[in-house]
């Protein structure tokens, strides 16, 4: 209870500790967050779970799903398709 160490059992003092791991979220460029960001998806998720996300986004903003906003649909559908192949070559699945 008082024994000033941590939940590890190590004490507060000056130890020297490995440096944090970094994670893929650190490494992507703007250009690739800004991707991420048009799925509205974390940096962080899932190769399966990008994809399926993706496919869901395709079928729903699929031009042929808005007769009425054509083009407003194929931009998106663009947008969509542009960001999951960026992400996609970039993390190589």
């Amino acid at each position: 209870q008082g024994s000033g160490r941590d939940f590890a059992g190590h004490s507060g003092g000056a130890e020297a500790r490995p440096p944090p791991r970094s994670s893929r979220a650190d490494r992507l460029s703007p250009e690739l967050r800004a991707h991420f960001t048009t799925l509205d998806l974390a940096e962080t998720t899932p190769h399966d779970v990008i994809r399926r996300h993706y496919r869901r986004l395709a079928r729903e903003c699929h031009p042929d799903k808005h007769p009425d906003d054509l083009e407003g649909a194929t931009e998106r559908f663009q947008a969509l398709n542009t960001a999951y192949e960026a992400i996609k070559q970039h993390l190589r699945f």
